[in-house]
């Protein structure tokens, strides 16, 4: 196989559920730009996060292929869970926590996601240049998956704190969903790390916790500020002050020539606030703006 198509094999399945994570959003969908921007730093974020679990191994005094129950565990919570969780949250800090975009719990289930696949489809690389490309099937949804589901716990944490801004202690939220991701993480890896690997105990422990995932996901579309905030744009005609239909070129009273859909006169069709050439959401409501 060539390196071309092995890249691409593995960053297929990542980049079709940032896709479908992203469409979850419709809302107030997060710029594009910045979604790409978080993933790929997961995918630099790798080899730091690789640089941290090899000293953390050193310091614990265990190899990748662990004899005893204590190895595991330490390799399972400590070296894949803690470096791996926290440095897939770090990513999201310095790449969206602090912009005006990252606003609601959805927000931090979508960049979280799309920093745990940018981690995920380089990790899919690895995987399957030392083991062969047929890695790919099961590591598609139980490895692509699981670190989506166990960073979703981190990610709705920072969006809850982001949009509560409890007095600047937002460490406390954020912390709580950190801990429940590393031990997710840790005890998955555990039941396959362990002398006697228990691939059924791992495959709960995926299910339960995607299945906590996605009720943060129902749970945050339900609860998002922005929802059921859509509004047509109301153009004022500046002959006649007319409101004709969105979208016409003239006016239908009296014929004046309208610039479009966005020009001077454009207002938000919700609360009358004035809207920019180009505008997708209201600067006063936060409306999204049909066009």
């Amino acid at each position: 196989m060539s390196g071309l198509l092995l890249v691409a094999l593995a960053f297929a399945p990542g980049v079709f559920a940032l896709w479908r994570v992203y469409l979850k959003k419709h809302y107030r969908p997060d710029p594009r730009h910045l979604v790409v921007r978080t993933f790929l730093f997961g995918i630099i974020a790798a080899l730091p996060i690789v640089v941290v679990e090899g000293l953390l191994m050193k310091v614990g005094g265990v190899d990748a292929s662990p004899s005893t129950l204590p190895a595991a565990a330490f390799i399972a919570f400590v070296v894949a869970g803690f470096a791996e969780e926290l440095g897939k949250l770090l990513v999201v800090k310095w790449s969206a926590y602090e912009t005006p975009y990252f606003s609601e719990p959805m927000s931090g289930l979508v960049f979280s996601a799309a920093s745990a696949l940018g981690f995920a489809s380089i990790e899919n690389v690895g995987y399957m240049i030392s083991h062969g490309a047929q890695v790919i099937v099961p590591r598609a949804v139980l490895c692509v998956g699981g670190h989506v589901a166990f960073s979703a716990l981190w990610g709705y944490a920072m969006g809850v704190a982001k949009s509560r801004r409890p007095g600047g202690r937002e460490l406390p939220t954020i912390g709580v969903g950190l801990v429940g991701a590393i031990a997710a993480h840790g005890l998955y890896d555990y039941y396959l790390m362990k002398p006697d690997p228990n691939f059924g105990s791992a495959v709960l422990v995926f299910l339960v916790v995607a299945a906590v995932a996605v009720f943060l996901f129902r749970r945050a579309v339900a609860v998002s500020p922005h929802k059921d905030r859509f509004a047509a744009p109301r153009l004022t005609c500046p002959g006649c002050a007319a409101v004709p239909n969105p979208g016409a070129r003239h006016c239908t009273r009296c014929g004046t020539a309208l610039r479009g859909l966005f020009g001077d006169a454009a207002k938000c069709g919700k609360c009358a606030a004035p809207l920019m050439e180009f505008s997708r959401f209201c600067t006063k409501c936060g409306s999204f703006v049909l066009q």
